[in-house]
């Protein structure tokens, strides 16, 4: 889970070395670094990232996780739920540490993936999708 708040300069590096470690496994230096994650089926780190991220969400969500993990999120405890969130995303007064903590960034995933997934499953006919790529379209 450390790698998910590091500093944009580390996450960058850790995604040219995944790179350059792509570019010669499959000997190519010509095709784009998506294509290349195509090719060998990866996603980004990002992408794995933010689904680390819904999987610990999921975890929370069904108590798979020790307690003091649990309890960073809080729940929504109205009986009445129109809107399917399951946590409640926390108010704060500083954009700049709120926003990147996990305590913010779990929830608002979720309850995002929960949103998106309802709707694709309406459209699809489909009683629950659970794909975390769809946050990332």
């Amino acid at each position: 889970m450390y790698g998910i708040f590091a500093r944009r300069l580390i996450r960058e590096r850790v995604e040219r070395i995944q790179e350059w470690a792509l570019r010669i496994v499959y000997n190519s230096h010509s095709k784009t670094y998506m294509n290349l994650l195509a090719r060998a089926k990866l996603p980004s780190l990002l992408n794995r990232r933010l689904q680390d991220i819904v999987i610990l969400m999921y975890k929370v969500k069904y108590r798979l996780v020790p307690d003091f993990i649990c309890d960073i999120f809080s729940t929504k405890s109205c009986k009445y739920n129109f809107r399917n969130q399951n946590f409640d995303i926390p108010r704060f007064n500083s954009v700049l540490y709120a926003k990147h903590s996990l305590r913010y960034l779990g929830p608002f995933l979720w309850n995002k993936l929960i949103k998106t997934s309802l709707k694709r499953a309406a459209y699809l006919g489909l009683s629950f999708i659970l794909d975390v790529r769809i946050l990332l379209n």
